[in-house]
């Protein structure tokens, strides 16, 4: 069973804490320029990284894991990995580095259990989502909160990134299987934010990480599938709470 985070504090309770930096590490697109506000906001109570995957090469979790290992910070850190990056996240956790204190998975998996996966990740190895209509993604990552504005933004975001890129990161998402190990891996405290709008990740994800990570407790956010974008300020607090028991436990 799935423990909860019941906190009903908000970004007011928290002072600005440098002791801890909070790395941001992206969905799908890899740039990092749609967290841009959510890492704005967390800046005013704590050191924050994002960081950003290539543009122009192909990379699975391996790749990058190799990837973002050099620009983890000195000193203390949770890693924060949004949808896409949930993956890499625990991959991290599982080598347990250290200064790593503790993982956020925002509208993530360890596994992604979804019907017709099979056909999607045949698909997703034909035709990129950057070649599909926005109107086709917006209904699944925004739902009813979206505006012409994070259309065009969405749509702007996904066309720096090359067709082949996107492809296979979603062919990558699609094959990762990390709840299917069998073993529980990860020690480290583990924070799941649910969106409760989700169009893509099913509710039973949390339970598949909490497979590997028995210290898991999840919160529940009103949020389409981009909860750092439309919840910004719920999701800030939950993390920064998150962080704050963290350094109690120290």
């Amino acid at each position: 069973m799935v423990k909860t985070m019941s906190s009903c504090t908000t970004l007011s309770d928290f002072d600005y804490d440098a002791t801890t930096t909070i790395v941001l590490l992206p969905g799908l697109d890899g740039t990092g320029r749609l967290l841009a506000e959510f890492s704005n906001l967390l800046a005013r109570h704590a050191p924050v990284l994002t960081l950003s995957y290539p543009t122009q090469n192909i990379l699975d979790y391996d790749g990058l894991l190799d990837f973002i290992r050099p620009q983890l910070p000195q000193g203390d850190y949770i890693v924060v990995g949004e949808s896409f990056s949930g993956p890499l996240a625990l991959r991290l956790a599982q080598e347990n580095p250290e200064g790593l204190k503790g993982v956020v998975l925002g509208a993530s998996f360890a596994r992604l259990d979804i019907p017709a996966k099979s056909v999607l990740g045949a698909f997703a190895r034909r035709i990129s989502p950057r070649l599909l209509p926005t109107s086709l993604l917006v209904p699944f990552l925004m739902g009813r909160h979206a505006t012409e504005e994070w259309r065009d933004r969405l749509k702007q975001v996904l066309a720096t990134v090359s067709a082949d890129v996107l492809g296979a990161r979603a062919k990558t998402a699609l094959d990762v299987d990390l709840a299917g190990q069998g073993t529980i891996a990860i020690g480290l405290p583990v924070l799941y934010l649910q969106a409760t709008e989700d169009r893509l990740i099913p509710k039973s994800a949390a339970q598949s990480v909490a497979k590997i990570a028995p210290r898991l407790v999840a919160k529940k956010i009103a949020a389409p599938h981009f909860l750092f974008q439309f919840a910004a300020s719920d999701c800030a607090a939950a993390i920064l709470n998150f962080k704050k028991a963290l350094s109690s436990r120290q």
